[in-house]
């Protein structure tokens, strides 16, 4: 089996795109197994959702907070020029 890693790409001839689809759903595994099988009070059904949904919000937001940061950047170099 040919694995993907941020090490190692595959090459162009490689069915990339089924292997990173499997990649993916085996890391979602991993996270709901850490969440909902491990102990601990950061630990539950409740924890899990309540990190899903504050990770969709940022995930949501991420874009204009850069789009904030990309305007500062110019206004800066703007007034360094």
């Amino acid at each position: 089996m040919f694995v993907m890693t941020i090490e190692h790409a595959p090459t162009i001839e490689a069915d990339w795109q089924s292997q990173w689809r499997t990649q993916r759903y085996e890391r979602l595994l991993d996270t709901i197994s850490e969440y909902l099988c491990d102990d601990g009070k950061d630990s539950g059904a409740k924890a899990f959702l309540d990190d899903l949904v504050k990770g969709l919000k940022e995930t949501r937001d991420w874009p204009e907070r850069q789009t904030r940061e990309i305007d500062v950047a110019l206004e800066a170099i703007q007034y360094v020029s």
